[in-house]
Order: C-alpha cells, then sequence, then structure tokens
C-alpha cells in the first residue's frame, strides 16, 4: 500500500508544479482507505487544498465525476 500512496502523492506534487494546479479531488476505492487521507493530509504542502469522497461512496467512481462537477460550480 505504501508504494501506491507514495505514488499518488508523487503524481499529485508533479501536477501540482508542471501544470500549476492547487485543487485536488480524491475519489474512487482507493481514496477510501483512511491510510491514504492520513498520508496525504500529512504530506502535502497546506498550499494545496484537496477533498475526499465520503468512504462509504468512495467504491463508485461515478460519485469522483459527481463531485468534480460540483466542485466545479
Amino acid at each position: 500500500m505504501d508504494r501506491i500512496i507514495d505514488s499518488i502523492i508523487g503524481m499529485t506534487l508533479m501536477i501540482s508544479e508542471k501544470y500549476s494546479k492547487k485543487d485536488f479531488i480524491f475519489s474512487g476505492g482507493v481514496s477510501s482507505s483512511g491510510y491514504l487521507r492520513k498520508r496525504i493530509e500529512n504530506e502535502l504542502p497546506e498550499a494545496l487544498k484537496y477533498v475526499f469522497g465520503a468512504p462509504e461512496l468512495s467504491g463508485d467512481k461515478a460519485v469522483g465525476t459527481a463531485l468534480l462537477i460540483a466542485y466545479d460550480r
């Protein structure tokens, strides 16, 4: 699990730097992990803002799409 989370954090940082993005939505099955959430909270810089889908809804990628639409408004 640590390698997957390391990759997610690394990709988030790369996207932030390369595309000047500061806002992120984490949704889908992996994002329901409390361990992932804690690592992201502890390791991403405070300048980045992020939200997680509710754990009970994170098994469905459609919820992530709905979050993206709601967040974009």
